[in-house]
């Protein structure tokens, strides 16, 4: 009799605190090529456990204007982001401009982000945004195929070796996933529903 009580509260606290507005609906849209992105998609959905978090590719969402929420998560690459992501923001630009909207780029070179996120957000996207940050990036060979692989390859021997002449560089490492950069969106976005809730 106690296991269905705390069930049937459990029930009924879910359902009041979504009526009261303390229940987001988000969708964590993604486009990734070695995987990168997506695994910070799930990172960041584990932070959002208390809401209902839809992660899918950007390809198979329906429509954003479901939701309290949307993220849109992409890999940049040479200062250009994934194609799927350049032609989602482009197509969805109106959508995207009447929702809570948040971005991430997974890139393997973070001091080079102010760069590229004024150059991919359009500019009233980027104004309106929830937040704009880098989740850090992978450099791991096993990710990749073909000509991916190669250039992943080319670039972990740069920074690993040092340079065309084999000096160290030591102002250069790895790229890794920020898992505190991760962590810190999740904050804004439950702000958000803090303020509308009271």
């Amino acid at each position: 009799m106690r296991n269905i009580c705390a069930q049937c509260i459990g029930i009924i606290c879910a359902a009041v605190c979504g009526e009261m507005g303390f229940f987001m609906k988000i969708a964590i849209l993604y486009a990734t090529v070695g995987g990168t992105t997506r695994e910070c998609a799930h990172l960041l959905a584990r932070e959002l456990d208390k809401h209902d978090v839809t992660v899918a590719n950007m390809d198979d969402c329906a429509d954003i204007l479901e939701y309290d929420i949307v993220v849109l998560g992409f890999p940049v690459r040479m200062g250009k982001a994934h194609k799927k992501a350049r032609k989602y923001l482009k197509d969805n630009q109106d959508k995207l401009a009447r929702v809570n909207a948040g971005y991430f780029m997974c890139c393997g070179f973070v001091d080079c982000f102010d760069e590229y996120r004024e150059k991919i957000i359009p500019g009233s996207l980027g104004e309106r945004a929830i937040d704009i940050s880098c989740f850090g990036g992978s450099l791991e060979p096993s990710r990749f195929r073909g000509l991916d692989k190669m250039i992943v390859k080319a670039v972990r021997a740069e920074i690993l070796g040092g340079g065309e002449n084999g000096e160290n560089r030591d102002d250069m490492s790895l790229p890794t996933i920020m898992d505190e950069n991760i962590a810190q969106f999740a904050d804004k976005l439950k702000r958000i529903n803090e303020n509308a809730a009271w």
